[in-house]
């Protein structure tokens, strides 16, 4: 599951990295020709071409790093620093081979629709957008990094003899993934929709607009909630403790959850600051 994620998160992050330097219409304008633009819908369905890309590679590398990592590590030891660095190799690899498979066409994509005349798109158009490349794909990465964490962190308890955590232990655990969940998809999702408002893709009403340290504050506040909530929750269902499990299903709710709220951060950071700019979209 690791090597997925990665490959999908990292691939998409590096692709919005190099459509940076292409997000002006003036350099849509010269680069574009009709044999660079690739075919309608790459942009908007960038996560799941890439998505689809990682899990064939993820087929293909998973059974010998699984058998790599089954052969140097016996059990009860760890894994050496030259099998560590074997497996980042690898998914680094996976990453290239996705954005060579990939990333062109979609950059081309992007290039074209940057040059085209200004259209503001339509309100169902930039929802439905919103959802399967923001909200969609970041909960679901969000969800399996933080799951496979906790279970890593909490598991363990549970080899000796049945392992509970208690509700506080649960609460701050949970209310430190929502925050830096929430921070971190604010941040990614800010330049990837920078590119989405230049390119035409997203429609914003005019009082969509947010401030960075209003951001800040609704993220901790985001955060500060999700403690008070599960504490009231537990408290009401007489709840005392919890198993491993049940800790690392909650955990990958919440963060599936922060990421759509730092998506909708991210999202409105990006237009308040081409605002900002003088850049109405």
């Amino acid at each position: 599951m690791f090597p997925l994620v990665a490959i999908i998160s990292i691939s998409g992050e590096v692709v919005y990295d190099l459509l940076k330097g292409y997000a002006t219409e003036d350099y849509a304008v010269h680069r574009r020709t009709s044999e660079k633009i690739s075919p309608a819908g790459w942009g908007e369905t960038l996560w799941g071409r890439i998505a689809g890309c990682a899990v064939l590679l993820a087929l293909i590398i998973v059974p010998p790093l699984y058998w790599l990592l089954q052969a140097f590590s016996p059990e009860g030891k760890t894994l050496t620093g030259w099998v560590l660095g074997a497996v980042c190799l690898v998914v680094i690899a996976a990453c290239c081979l996705t954005l060579r498979i990939v990333g062109d066409r979609i950059i081309d994509w992007y290039v074209g629709r940057l040059a085209m005349p200004q259209q503001e798109a339509s309100k169902e158009a930039s929802d439905r957008f919103m959802v399967f490349n923001y909200f969609l794909p970041w909960a679901v990465i969000a969800a399996i990094i933080a799951g496979l964490l906790s279970w890593g962190y909490f598991s363990p308890r549970s080899e000796q003899a049945p392992a509970y955590i208690d509700v506080a232990e649960m609460a701050f655990s949970c209310g430190g993934t929502a925050y830096i969940i929430a921070l971190w998809i604010a941040y990614i999702t800010q330049k990837q929709a920078t590119i989405d408002i230049r390119a035409h893709l997203l429609r914003f009403e005019d009082d969509d607009t947010l401030d960075e340290g209003t951001m800040y504050f609704l993220i901790h506040a985001w955060s500060g909630c999700i403690i008070v909530a599960i504490f009231i929750i537990s408290r009401f269902f007489s709840w005392a403790s919890f198993t491993p499990l049940q800790v690392t299903l909650i955990d990958a709710l919440v963060a599936a959850l922060s990421a759509i709220v730092g998506a909708l951060g991210g999202l409105l950071r990006a237009r308040t600051s081409l605002l900002t700019q003088g850049i109405k979209k």
